[in-house]
């Protein structure tokens, strides 16, 4: 017995002496793909980077650059444009894409891009130095007339935020990024003083728009102009729902199963594969019959500001339901592959899954007048 496992592992050694070695990362390589960007954070920061490779966001970007045009030939009023979209769907990608115009042909109106969720941040230091603070003693000083603020749903206090922002910004272009629902949600108290002048939507990308954006990937990441079977792009955007950030993690899961599986590319039954393990199989006709108290449970554990999710017992207060029912509800839907948990001390949190969240907010858009 000993002698076959020395006998094992002298043959795997001389294997991995002749560069042979089952490694997922010298896989991609064979293929031609460079395996360092064929990460989700590497493409994401990448494709931000590159903005000149955005893809069917033309008209959207065009209708804020006609307000910022409009605004630097007076100069004397204030708009605000909120940018709308589900999560995953490329609402940061186009606030990179304007800050990348701003910086290439904006020198006399000043200008800034913040992230919304560093305005709850809380730093052990004195109070003065807490970022928002800091913010809005930048805001004074500097007298920006463009500001984008992206991520206002991460921030719970965003409406608060944003009428200290305001008594600060009088005249000026304000973009600002929301998920639907959070816009909703807010919108009320915030068009007190931050009237929207033209609400922007942004929605999934079409089919052929899909294969246009995996076109664009594989020029930044594949060498010798590799790239997959044609009709696998179809595949994807159908599992993906043409969300951008749920393409790239089909398209990135598919690969790791094949590699798996140990074949030489990806195929169809990869891509399947991929779907089941990211729980988007079949994702789009589950929440099709969604019924609307399940519906309203889901919205409520979208509009959690915790990154932990909720705890049952919350739900329990918002929706005066008995704990009983609540507890057989998020049951439900964690069997239907809709909801992961997560156990924290003695807690339990429940939060939508991140590949299949974009895919409910848009039936919560469809069911806006019952769930508003």
């Amino acid at each position: 017995m000993v002698d076959k496992v020395f006998d094992k592992l002298v043959e795997a050694y001389e294997h991995g002496l002749k560069g042979r070695v089952e490694s997922f990362d010298l896989w991609l390589d064979n293929l031609g793909i460079d395996a360092k960007l064929f990460t989700l954070r590497n493409l994401v920061r990448v494709l931000a980077e590159k903005t000149e490779l955005t893809v069917d966001r033309e008209e959207e970007l065009a209708s804020v650059a006609e307000f910022i045009g409009f605004y630097k030939r007076q100069r004397n009023t204030r708009f605000h444009l909120p940018i709308i979209g589900v999560e995953g769907v490329g609402k940061s990608n186009m606030l990179n894409v304007l800050r990348n115009f701003l910086e290439k042909t904006e020198k006399d109106l000043p200008w800034n891009y913040i992230d919304a969720q560093i305005f709850a941040r809380v730093e052990e230091e004195e109070e003065e130095h807490q970022p928002f603070l800091v913010f809005l003693d930048e805001l004074k000083s500097k007298q920006y007339e463009i500001l984008l603020i992206d991520s206002c749903e991460r921030d719970k206090n965003i409406a608060e935020a944003l009428r200290a922002i305001s008594q600060h910004f009088q005249k000026g272009v304000l973009i600002t990024s929301w998920t639907p629902y959070h816009w909703d949600f807010e919108k009320d108290s915030i068009e007190e003083f931050f009237p929207a002048s033209k609400e922007i939507h942004i929605g999934p990308f079409s089919s052929e728009v899909t294969a246009k954006f995996l076109s664009t990937v594989f020029q930044l990441v594949s060498r010798g102009g590799y790239s997959p079977k044609e009709e696998l792009s179809a595949l994807i955007h159908e599992y993906s729902g043409g969300i951008p950030r749920n393409i790239l993690t089909v398209l990135l899961r598919s690969y790791y199963q094949a590699f798996n599986s140990k074949k030489t590319d990806i195929d169809e039954e990869s891509v399947k594969a991929a779907a089941r393990f990211l729980g988007l199989d079949g994702v789009n006709e589950r929440i099709s019959r969604l019924a609307d108290h399940q519906l309203l449970i889901l919205r409520h554990l979208l509009l959690e500001y915790d990154e932990r999710g909720t705890r049952p017992s919350k739900l329990v207060e918002i929706l005066g339901k008995d704990k009983a029912t609540i507890s057989y509800h998020l049951s439900e839907l964690s069997k239907l592959q809709l909801l992961v948990s997560e156990r924290i001390g003695r807690w339990v949190f429940y939060r939508v899954r991140d590949t299949v969240a974009p895919l409910i907010g848009l039936r919560l858009m469809q069911e806006s007048d019952f769930l508003g």
